[in-house]
């Protein structure tokens, strides 16, 4: 939160030197970005900053709903969203305020928009992940590697069909 805090100040940024490298350890920056900007524009207030988080945590409980719906069954979905609430570490994670939440939501869209060959909403996840945290890396490369498997078991081999996963990076 003390980066955060310094965002505020200096004003929300993306550009890595806004704040000191010491207060964000090199992470990239699009959390304290969009958490400055929320202090910013609703007030430095605890509560303001946890209903930030909160709003996080819907959206990851939504797309996990979702994603299980559509992909397994409504029963499925049910019992998936049941079992994420009761981790201790998602009800941890949901209320500090530190970016694992959001990369676990842009790691669920970019994956629900792969399975959905949504190349565009999948290109658009991935940097939001990877901008988020760089551990997104794994995400970005499990879904490079499906691509090229899948490339390489067509008979007509197209790499233009992995070409638009040199995006993110």
């Amino acid at each position: 939160i003390v980066a955060i805090k310094a965002m505020v100040i200096s004003g929300p940024s993306l550009i890595p030197n806004s704040i000191p490298p010491n207060l964000y350890r090199g992470h990239p920056l699009l959390f304290y970005f969009l958490s400055s900007s929320w202090i910013t524009l609703f007030g430095p207030e605890i509560w303001k900053v946890k209903l930030f988080m909160l709003s996080i945590s819907i959206a990851l409980l939504v797309s996990v709903f979702l994603f299980a719906k559509r992909n397994f069954n409504y029963q499925t979905a049910i019992i998936t969203l049941i079992f994420l609430v009761i981790q201790s570490v998602f009800i941890v994670q949901s209320t500090l305020v530190l970016p694992e939440i959001m990369l676990a939501l842009f790691t669920v869209l970019s994956l629900k928009a792969y399975l959905e060959r949504k190349r565009v909403f999948v290109v658009v996840w991935l940097i939001l992940a990877l901008y988020t945290k760089e551990s997104a890396v794994v995400i970005y490369m499990t879904i490079l590697f499906f691509e090229i498997v899948d490339v390489w078991k067509k008979k007509e081999k197209n790499l233009l069909d992995i070409i638009y996963l040199t995006i993110p990076p």
